[in-house]
Order: C-alpha cells, then structure tokens, then sequence
C-alpha cells in the first residue's frame, strides 16, 4: 500500500513535470518567434540595404543568432531536468529496500553528473 508521504511526493513530481512542459511550451513559442523576427524582411531593414547601411540587418541576424543559441542551452536544462524528474518519479514507484537505499537512489538521481546504469 502507498503511504500518504509517497503521495504527496508523487504530486509534487507531477506537477513539476507539468512546469517543465510548459516551459518547454514557452521556449518553442519563443523560438519560433526570433526566428520569425530574423527571417522575415522588414521595412527598416529594407530601406537601410536599399541605402547602403546593412549595419542594422547584420546587428538583427546576429542578436538573433546569440537569442536562438541561448534557447537552445536553456532547452537541454529543460531535458536534463526532466530526465531527473523522471528518474526520481522511477524510484518513488518502485519501492526499494531499506530507508539508506532510498537515500542513496535520491543522492545519485540528484547528482549532477548522474548517468544511469
């Protein structure tokens, strides 16, 4: 039978992989919208290429460049973070023996270079 403690952890658990889905919700929405930014011409950008300062469109592209680069740093965070989540979801549904085993489990999903077996 599932204790009340391990209940409310598997809520918790829950309703932290809802954020991350969400997160990642917003990190695609986001990204779709530089590129949009960096890929579609604009009016300024035109005029400017038409008189010969192209300095504003090359700024655009590589401020772009960096925001999309960033995103996708910040998109592996969310990967990672999840595959933890779903690491310490995997021990809370499988009971293990002994309160130090647990704890043990606990320390290594936690850890920041855990790699599973």
């Amino acid at each position: 039978m599932i204790g009340h403690n391990q209940v409310k952890l598997t809520q918790r658990l829950h309703v932290i992989r809802a954020h991350l889905l969400h997160y990642e919700s917003l990190l695609d929405n986001f990204k779709k919208s530089v590129e949009f930014v960096r890929n579609t011409p604009n009016c300024s950008t035109v005029h400017a290429q038409q008189n010969g300062m192209d300095k504003s469109s090359v700024l655009l592209e590589k401020e772009c460049n960096i925001l999309i680069e960033q995103i996708e740093r910040l998109e592996k965070g969310r990967q990672m973070q999840n595959m933890r989540v779903q690491n310490v979801m995997n021990l809370v549904s499988k009971p293990l023996i002994g309160e130090e085993g647990l704890l043990e489990g606990f320390q290594l999903t936690l850890s920041p270079g855990f790699q599973p077996r």
